[in-house]
């Protein structure tokens, strides 16, 4: 009534959030590398989350957990984000949440921009995957880990869609 703009739908209208989860078509092996691709590219990300599983045992992420990788290197597209021991990425977890997460869990979060601790984002961090072929982990197993494992990835992405003008 003022001939002020009003606003026509909820300032977030027009952002689909999705939460997946697949199984990594590549085995993790002993004594190698692995290049574990991820199949969910072409959004933002906001985190990604891997969880190691060894093939045998009654608890198969302890397993994983007590024959860690020696190496993670984290590729988005041809740019290497991360190249870290595993070690160092659990310490950085630990540090962000303020817990320590489960056995053979490893997770790579764009959501701390402000802070150290997750949750205090804005969205600058986010990992852009638009127009990307590929992204990967590459995984360095040591001879402690037990063939037949998976490693199974859940991935936080954003999709935002313009609002069609009525």
């Amino acid at each position: 009534p003022d001939g002020l703009r009003q606003e026509r739908a909820p300032r977030d209208f027009g952002l689909l959030h999705y939460l997946t989860s697949l199984q990594s078509a590549e085995v993790p092996a002993p004594s190698s590398s692995v290049n574990h691709f991820l199949r969910r590219v072409g959004l933002s990300i906001r985190f990604i989350l891997f969880v190691f599983r060894a093939g045998t045992g009654n608890f198969p992420r302890s397993v994983a957990e007590a024959n860690n990788p020696t190496n993670l290197r984290f590729k988005i597209g041809d740019d290497t984000l991360f190249n870290e021991p595993y070690d160092y990425r659990r310490a950085l977890m630990h540090e962000r949440y303020g817990f320590d997460w489960p056995d053979g869990v490893i997770i790579y979060d764009a959501m701390h921009d402000l802070v150290v601790g997750a949750g205090s984002e804005v969205g600058d961090d986010y990992y852009q995957t638009q127009g990307l072929v590929n992204s990967q982990l590459q995984t360095t197993y040591p001879s402690g880990y037990t063939a037949g494992g998976s490693l199974r990835i859940i991935t936080d992405d954003l999709a935002f869609v313009a609002p069609v003008a009525a």
